[in-house]
């Protein structure tokens, strides 16, 4: 009996939490992240005009055969590492072959919230007219074909629209394109 007094005794002198159920620890929602176009290096809001016979100069003195984007993740899961996937005219309907023009750019984590990626377009891989290039970022895809987040809707997206030229060809009909601009490659 002088056991269970002094248990009473030490329950109601202590503080302490009586816990009913067991904890269960909740993983927070994972949020997609957000893709922004460098609008210095490439804007996403113009159509860009790209010369496929055009060798530009690069920063080191060399030559590049490549278009340059750049774009901006921002992620809140931080501790992620993301894949980013670069398609040419990517056909949304079912059924339809995607595979990716540049496939597993790795995007790795930096602790920061911003993350940038740059990464080029071979100039040969462009053909001739208008086209739609856009860059899928997520954790992890699916598959190399009609590739899909591992996780439904952990995509961020950025698009442009290309206007792709050379010397035998010099213009593309505009209204093949969304809106005409004037930012040439």
């Amino acid at each position: 009996m002088t056991r269970a007094v002094i248990a009473l005794a030490i329950a109601f002198t202590m503080p302490s939490c009586v816990i009913l159920k067991e904890p269960s620890a909740e993983m927070p929602p994972n949020i997609p992240p957000v893709v922004v176009a460098d609008e210095l290096v490439s804007p996403a809001t113009e159509i860009r005009i790209v010369n496929r016979d055009r060798v530009g100069g690069s920063p080191d003195g060399g030559s590049t055969t490549g278009i340059e984007f750049k774009v901006f993740i921002r992620d809140r899961n931080v501790e992620d590492d993301l894949t980013a996937l670069v398609f040419l005219d990517r056909d949304e309907t079912d059924g339809a072959r995607n595979t990716p023009l540049l496939p597993n750019l790795d995007v790795e984590r930096s602790g920061e919230l911003e993350r940038q990626l740059t990464f080029s377009v071979p100039r040969e891989e462009l053909p001739l007219g208008c086209h739609l290039l856009e860059v899928h970022v997520s954790k992890e895809f699916t598959n190399y074909q009609n590739p899909q987040p591992l996780e439904p809707g952990d995509l961020g997206r950025a698009f442009w629209w290309l206007a792709v030229v050379d010397g035998a060809s010099p213009t593309v009909r505009m209204d093949e394109c969304r809106n005409n601009g004037d930012t040439f490659e």
